[in-house]
């Protein structure tokens, strides 16, 4: 079972000065089984992504601080977003959904590039963590884009889910745009495909990552690249695992078996 756990000294906020974040000290405790998971080809669940998301919001965090910023101007929610909407917890969505998108004044939602969320798509509360896709709003373009690595129909049933998750989240947006134009219309992306693999949350992480560098310009690759992208995500991982980000303590679990 995959237990990376995260702790912050106090809370971060989805908009807060740059400093306040870059001060605020975040625990992650990492157990030898997530990195067993990550290094031995097995199926690698929330935790994981838990973690890439708190590494992304982090260095886009430190990254607009810089006079030529390395990053496109990004926005990243965590998983718990989307499991409040669909699983409809009010209490949830007003902690996961709105709060966080009332922190982000107008001037600043104009200048985002993207906004990111990773989803995990199973209804089913025993494979919770079996499907991970990623909806992505290009702020500029006032669109929703959907990538999905295991689209098995003509028309991809996520979609479904993707529109409600973009019709959750478009009020709040719209709130904080001049001109408050955008859809709940949601546009499926050509995407690198997983094939038999259970890669998926590795996948989503891969989209997150080429957003944030590239302006996800590159998702669309050769199919003889797309095998490689789950060997080289695994591998980067569990060396940021190893290799904290700014102001981090790692340290694994003395008593891990799997260690």
């Amino acid at each position: 079972m995959i237990m990376v756990l995260l702790k912050t000294c106090r809370e971060v906020a989805f908009h807060v000065a740059v400093i306040a974040v870059l001060e605020a000290k975040v625990f992650v405790i990492v157990l030898g089984s997530t990195l067993k998971e990550l290094l031995f080809d097995d199926i690698v669940d929330t935790q994981a992504i838990q973690f890439y998301t708190l590494r992304r919001r982090i260095r886009a965090a430190s990254d607009r601080q810089n006079k030529a910023p390395k990053y496109r101007n990004c926005v990243y929610f965590y998983p718990y977003a989307w499991y409040a909407v669909r699983n409809g917890i009010q209490s949830r969505i007003d902690e996961h959904v709105c709060k966080p998108l009332q922190e982000i004044r107008v001037r600043e939602m104009e200048m985002l590039d993207y906004l990111l969320i990773p989803m995990n798509i199973s209804m089913d509360p025993l494979h919770a963590g079996y499907h991970w896709t990623l909806l992505v709003l290009h702020v500029q373009r006032r669109e929703w884009h959907f990538l999905n690595s295991l689209v098995s129909e003509v028309e991809d049933p996520y979609l479904l889910d993707a529109r409600k998750m973009a019709a959750a989240v478009t009020p709040e947006i719209n709130k904080r745009l001049t001109e408050p134009t955008l859809c709940v219309d949601v546009i499926q992306t050509a995407c690198p495909q997983q094939g038999p693999s259970p890669d998926c949350l590795l996948f989503t992480c891969y989209f997150m990552k080429k957003y944030a560098k590239d302006n996800g310009k590159s998702i669309e690759m050769d199919s003889k690249k797309d095998g490689e992208i789950c060997c080289e995500m695994r591998h980067k991982m569990a060396a940021k695992m190893l290799r904290p980000c700014e102001n981090a303590i790692v340290w694994s679990a003395p008593n891990d078996d799997h260690l």
